[in-house]
């Protein structure tokens, strides 16, 4: 096999094989720090209609419906706002964002340090 010949096939490789191994970014931007019963804001930008998932560790159950999937917008934009429980334990609150869209998934753990 020729140089070019070989230069050719793997530039095909790379350019029909790669892209479908790249995951879906995310880029989630949250406060570093928060006080018990203050309300908190997770904005993501992703892809495009990506889902969203959001799970703020122990941030208890009358948060559940203020952490529900959803789904970007067509700019790749979402949010959650959600209230540090006033009887916060630790100091601090993990939070982690996960973004799925066709069949790729990416994960994005952050800690909000609790005062």
């Amino acid at each position: 096999m020729s140089f070019k010949s070989l230069f050719t096939t793997v530039a095909l490789c790379v350019t029909t094989i790669l892209p479908g191994l790249a995951k879906v970014g995310v880029d989630v931007t949250l406060p570093k720090d928060a006080t018990k019963g203050e309300t908190v804001t997770v904005k993501v930008h992703t892809a495009a209609k990506a889902k969203c998932k959001i799970e703020a560790q122990d941030a208890g159950m009358t948060q559940a419906l203020k952490l529900m999937d959803k789904d970007a917008d067509k700019e790749g934009n979402t949010s959650w706002k959600f209230d540090v429980p006033k009887d916060f334990k630790a100091n601090e609150l993990p939070v982690i964002v996960t973004v799925m869209k066709d069949g790729d998934e990416e994960k994005s753990t952050n800690t909000i340090q609790i005062k």
